[in-house]
């Protein structure tokens, strides 16, 4: 539970350097959950557990909801967080990752 807040503020707050090896990534997040539109453009790294070395996030959406998968450069199976998108947010959120 520590790890998925600790996750989330960072995803809120930090600014992400761009990556320029994230087809390990996008592909370790598609084969994990293909129902998934994951945006290439998305991807930022930063530590999100803690232990010094570079982790990747990338924004994914579906039809109502958002997802942050988080995968960890060593050690961890990558993580999903899964948001709901409702009402006039929906079109203007998925317009924006296709971006």
């Amino acid at each position: 539970m520590i790890g998925v807040l600790f996750a989330t503020a960072a995803l809120a707050f930090l600014s992400f350097q761009r990556s320029e090896n994230i087809s390990p990534s996008l592909k370790a997040l598609r084969e994990l959950r293909s129902d998934i539109r994951w945006a290439d453009h998305s991807v930022g790294a930063a530590d999100f557990d803690g232990d010094g070395r570079r982790d990747q996030a990338v924004l994914g959406h579906s039809q109502n909801r958002v997802f942050v998968g988080i995968v960890y450069s060593f050690g961890r199976k990558p993580e999903i967080l899964e948001f709901a998108v409702s009402g006039v947010c929906r079109p203007r959120f998925a317009a924006n990752l296709r971006s």
